[in-house]
């Protein structure tokens, strides 16, 4: 910051209110904000997500000039995933150091309630510890950052005056709850490690795959496919929607008309195409569609060690393989001795893949955990990416893994690390999914094909 954050009387949290101050907006802001709400469905949906992108710009400017030594993480914000902006309208996924934010944007005149969707405070995967206010006074190009409000003071209005939701899963909350100090706003940046702790009782719900057909049928029977969701399900059926990643591309998918709405009952992994089975692998099989994609399924560990890789893939052009091949047994040997064995019978597939201009490799390998009997209980998912060309410019690849509830894993490939490479690991229980995303700093994302494990394959 630019000084310490005092005043004549000593009173520590006792601030002389930053003044309110308009922030102006460049035409590439508003070009970059047009092009974000050109990814979400319906009219009143993009002008929020516009007034979203806006206030995000504004925003930055603001905080990089009130506190030029803090970085504010914004390149996972909900707005550069559409699915996600598509159904939530505020700007989620913000972070200062530990610290979560959340902007909700307005435009003109602030009303004596403050619309605030019920997923970021209700659902743990999307919940924030800041909630900040910010005008957007679009006609003059400007952007005012206004007020915020703790997440633990909302849980505190909350008992003491408890809101109700309102049918379209927001609340209405009142203008007084947001504390207009900025001086204040800014000193939680500083002082503030992740004060908020959130937890959340595990509840059973219905197989995602059961609510997908449920909403098959409604979207069908709906005027349009673009009908609000709280107009077709209750909130528990949105909550649970709105943390199964792969249902929530799903539904943007049949909304934006890259998928046709299928009405007959079919096994959730039919509408989601292409799957990775991670199952098959150990019986030596990866379908021809993933082939066709370029996915390349590797021998077992145990032949790859001293063999002749253009005897074990004559197939494959051995200038191709032989590399993957050599990686492969050196990434075994790296890992073990980062205390990660592999098992000599564990399966593997590869493909190159390109993300923002860049090379990168993908390894995905799978084996089985057994109990003192030696029988199967659970499999092993693990990721390994690298950069292909390590003397070619770099940069920062996030790698993410989720299941049908909840992000499981989180780490970041960059260029300053002493490695090229990055592993990620995760444990499934039988028919398990995991959704597995890479996304560059720009922004760009790549989904891949779900992994799965059917135990069938085990017969």
């Amino acid at each position: 910051m630019k000084g310490p954050l005092a005043n004549s009387d000593n009173r520590p949290m006792d601030f002389e209110p930053l003044p309110i101050q308009a922030v102006a907006l460049s035409q590439q802001h508003f070009d970059q904000a047009v092009a974000i709400s050109d990814r979400v469905v319906s009219e009143p949906r993009q002008w929020q997500t516009y007034l979203n992108a806006l206030a995000l710009f504004g925003f930055q400017a603001w905080f990089a000039e009130q506190a030029p030594d803090l970085a504010l993480a914004w390149r996972h914000c909900s707005l550069f995933q559409p699915p996600y902006a598509n159904l939530i309208e505020v700007a989620y996924g913000l972070r200062v150091n530990d610290v979560k934010l959340c902007l909700i944007s307005t435009g003109g005149a602030i009303d004596a309630l403050v619309k605030l969707p019920r997923a970021v405070v209700d659902l743990a995967n999307f919940r924030a510890h800041l909630y900040i206010v910010v005008r957007v006074l679009e006609e003059q190009g400007q952007v005012q950052v206004l007020s915020f409000l703790r997440h633990d003071q909302w849980l505190a209005h909350q008992q003491a005056n408890p809101l109700h939701a309102e049918p379209d899963w927001s609340y209405r909350v009142p203008v007084q709850w947001f504390d207009q100090n900025l001086h204040r706003l800014l000193l939680q940046f500083q002082c503030m490690e992740d004060a908020v702790q959130h937890t959340d009782k595990s509840t059973e719900v219905p197989s995602w795959a059961e609510l997908q057909q449920d909403l098959t049928e409604r979207l069908a029977q709906a005027e349009s496919v673009e009908t609000p969701l709280w107009q077709l399900l209750t909130w528990e059926e949105g909550a649970q929607l709105l943390t199964a990643p792969a249902l929530v591309d799903w539904l943007y998918e049949v909304q934006t008309g890259q998928r046709s709405l299928v009405l007959e009952p079919e096994p959730a992994e039919s509408l989601l195409q292409p799957v990775l089975n991670a199952g098959a692998w150990l019986r030596n099989e990866l379908d021809e569609l993933n082939q066709s994609l370029g996915w390349l399924l590797l021998p077992p560990l145990a032949e790859l060690r001293g063999a002749d890789s253009t005897k074990l893939h004559p197939s494959e052009h051995p200038s191709t393989v032989q590399p993957v091949v050599e990686d492969l047994e050196l990434i075994r040997k790296q890992l073990g001795r980062e205390g990660t064995a592999i098992p000599t019978d564990a399966r593997c597939v590869y493909k190159a893949l390109t993300l923002d201009d860049q090379s990168l490799g993908l390894y995905a390998m799978t084996w089985l955990l057994r109990d003192e009997a030696g029988q199967p209980v659970e499999w092993v998912l693990l990721l390994v990416l690298k950069y292909l060309a390590p003397s070619s410019p770099h940069c920062t690849v996030a790698v993410t893994v989720k299941d049908q509830t909840a992000l499981l894993v989180e780490h970041r490939l960059t260029p300053e690390g002493d490695r090229n490479s990055i592993f990620a690991q995760v444990v499934g229980s039988w028919d398990e999914t995991f959704q597995v995303t890479l996304t560059a700093e720009t922004g760009e994302t790549l989904s891949l094909p779900p992994f799965t494990f059917s135990r069938s394959e085990l017969a």
